[in-house]
């Protein structure tokens, strides 16, 4: 009984162990991170003007975080995809880039790299998809006293305001949810 006991104690232990070492490698990204990514591609945007849509993490303390896309949004702002410097690190997300103050211009690279102050009227068509089907995007789905995000795949090119498919990333169920920003969807269960 004394041995049974004792084994059971250091199995505890060693899971105990496993499991805070697992939740240790989980390290947030900030908006500073973020911001630091943003003005090494030219994009100067301060740390007070990007929106996380959630708890981000690394696997990492300091990943290098690069900006993949960007695109306007109607709203005066942008989305910026980023990624980390090793598919490792994290999986790709979007960030809200609040404009100035005005709401009217914001500093871009041009050609040369050096930032430049642009008009921020969209530019892109109405009829391009916000989302494109294989990208990894945020489902919230609303209940009467619950919120829950899950992350899903897109099967479907969707525009603002479309419902669309999409998957789940890890159980594979077929979702339908209403396209509302370049990385987000909502839903009803």
């Amino acid at each position: 009984m004394v041995k049974r006991g004792r084994r059971l104690y250091w199995t505890l232990f060693a899971v105990v162990g496993i499991a805070s070492r697992a939740l240790a490698a989980n390290f947030p990204i900030t908006a500073e991170q973020v911001s630091a990514a943003t003005v090494r591609s030219g994009l100067h945007a301060t740390a007070a003007q990007i929106t996380l849509p959630g708890s981000i993490v690394s696997t990492t303390k300091t990943p290098v975080l690069r900006v993949e896309s960007i695109r306007r949004m109607a709203d005066h702002s942008m989305a910026v995809r980023m990624e980390c410097g090793h598919a490792s690190e994290c999986l790709p997300f979007y960030v809200k880039i609040q404009l100035d103050e005005n709401g009217e211009k914001a500093a871009v690279p041009n050609s040369m790299g050096q930032p430049h102050l642009v008009e921020t009227e969209p530019r892109f068509s109405q009829r391009a998809p916000l989302i494109r089907a294989g990208e990894q995007v945020t489902l919230e789905l609303d209940g009467e006293h619950v919120r829950i995000c899950v992350p899903v795949i897109s099967i479907e090119n969707g525009r603002l305001g479309e419902k669309i498919r999409v998957r789940g990333a890890t159980n594979h169920q077929i979702y339908r949810a209403e396209v509302t920003d370049p990385a987000t969807l909502k839903g009803r269960f």
